[in-house]
Order: C-alpha cells, then sequence, then structure tokens
C-alpha cells in the first residue's frame, strides 16, 4: 500500500511537470524591423514555442502546404502552446515557406 502511494505521488509529480512545460510558457520572439514594418521571426518563434513540448524533427519530416501548416499550429495551440495571434500568422508563414 505504501509503495502504491508513493508510485501514484511520483506520477503525480510527474504529470504536473509536463503540464507546466507545456502549457505556462509564453514564447518570446524577437520583432524585426524593416522600412518601419515590424515582423516577427517565424524560425524563431519555431524554435522558441515548438521545442517546449517536443523536438524540431516532427517540423522537418512534415512538409504540407500554408493550410496544413494552419491545422498543425491550430493543433497544437489546443494541446497547450502559447501563441499570440500575431505568432502564429508568422510561425505559419515561415513553415510554409520553408516545410
Amino acid at each position: 500500500m505504501k509503495n502504491r502511494i508513493l508510485f501514484l505521488t511520483a506520477i503525480s509529480v510527474i504529470a504536473l511537470f509536463v503540464l507546466v512545460a507545456c502549457g505556462s510558457a509564453t514564447p518570446t520572439s524577437a520583432p524585426t524591423t524593416t522600412g518601419g514594418t515590424t515582423t516577427l521571426d517565424g524560425q524563431s518563434i519555431m524554435q522558441t514555442a515548438c521545442t517546449q513540448c517536443h523536438g524540431l524533427a516532427p517540423i522537418y519530416n512534415t512538409q504540407t502546404d500554408e493550410a496544413g501548416w494552419t491545422q498543425i499550429v491550430d493543433n497544437m495551440i489546443s494541446r497547450g502552446a502559447v501563441l499570440s495571434p500575431e505568432e502564429k500568422t508568422a510561425l505559419i508563414q515561415y513553415l510554409a515557406a520553408n516545410y
């Protein structure tokens, strides 16, 4: 009984760490200014936001169009990825242009 309680406690703590790592991080991306317009760096957003829960291999191994990336990014947001609307747009544009 004591071992079971210890096991359940350990599993709960691990689950808590995973949830915190995937859901509470606020990605930061450095905006760049060109000719008076500010744009976000899609690559930086990808490296920051996407790696909160998984590596970059799934991205490197996926080749789809903008509609496909939009669906994938929306799915990741529903799973806890934190992106502002502007970051989402910049990320999708970057992914569609490069993968």
